[in-house]
């Protein structure tokens, strides 16, 4: 990395004097970071509803749209759908013809109205609320074992 910045730097600055030189312009990119990876952080699995207009979970009482179909999560964010494997990501930018076909199938606003609309319908009385809905467990911070749980002896420790 390090290497990598001092090129780059050296770079910056004889460009200038070669373009001068020569008339050829350069320029120079350092790519830091994946540029589809998206760094939002969910700390605390949403609420998912099932608007039976949709046919799948939509997360409900938090700042992002979310939903949830075919075993992964979709993030709508900056105008692009993003997928991951878990409610807090990471985050990868989907183009629109990779996503499943009931997400693809629905506009954007759609999916808001009627998201809305059941979300509406369960703040009514929770107690009653007859639709469908999901809360994932809440993820766990580990390190070490990665939050897998050992096999073997249970009262042998080394």
């Amino acid at each position: 990395m390090k290497k990598t910045l001092l090129i780059a730097l050296a770079l910056l600055f004889l460009t200038p004097l070669a373009g001068f030189a020569s008339g050829v312009n350069v320029n120079v990119n350092l790519d830091l970071g994946r540029a589809d990876h998206v760094p939002l952080v969910i700390e605390e699995p949403p609420l998912f509803l099932v608007p039976p207009s949709l046919g799948f979970r939509v997360a409900v009482g938090v700042p992002y749209e979310m939903v949830m179909l075919d075993g992964s999560y979709f993030l709508f964010h900056a105008g692009n759908w993003h997928r991951g494997h878990d409610y807090d990501g990471p985050w990868v930018v989907v183009a629109p013809d990779h996503l499943p076909p009931g997400l693809r199938k629905h506009r954007h606003e759609r999916i808001l109205q009627h998201r809305d609309e059941e979300y509406h319908r369960y703040q009514q009385d929770k107690s009653r609320y007859h639709g469908k809905s999901f809360h994932p467990e809440k993820k766990e911070k580990h390190h070490g074992n990665k939050g897998k749980k050992e096999k073997g002896n249970k009262g042998h420790h080394d």
